[in-house]
């Protein structure tokens, strides 16, 4: 599966098959579900609009946030008893572009995406 994100300008046909070329088609979407760290601590008093989720991509060891911020990213696995462990952590600076997972992680993972008390959830195989 492939997507594209991004607008394209041209005068003529040639120029947009030029500037749709350039555009990296490898980038995979990832489907994200939301998740609270603790959520009986969330507050119950002034109702308020669900947590939008966000539109990630995935281009091989490249997450591209596609302007969300973020502030720490973990791959998490499951051991054979069933219990989640953390393979990777990481934080995120502010307003990145591109986060980028070590070329040695490879695997089936549950990729997290921290913001607050939650956490966008999602799974990938690298």
């Amino acid at each position: 599966m492939s997507a594209f994100a991004g607008n394209v300008t041209a005068n003529s046909a040639a120029e947009m098959n030029a500037n749709f070329s350039s555009v990296s088609q490898n980038r995979i979407r990832i489907d994200l579900h939301v998740g609270y760290y603790n959520p009986t601590n969330i507050d119950k008093g002034i109702g308020r609009s669900p947590v939008q989720i966000p539109s990630i991509y995935m281009d091989g060891h490249t997450v591209y946030p596609d302007g969300y911020s973020f502030d720490e990213i973990q791959l998490v696995s499951i051991d054979e008893n069933g219990d989640y462990y953390t393979v990777y952590s990481s934080e995120v600076a502010e307003d990145a572009e591109t986060i980028e997972i070590p070329n040695y992680i490879t695997d089936e993972y549950e990729i997290r995406l921290c913001r607050g008390g939650y956490y966008f959830y999602g799974d990938i195989t690298i």
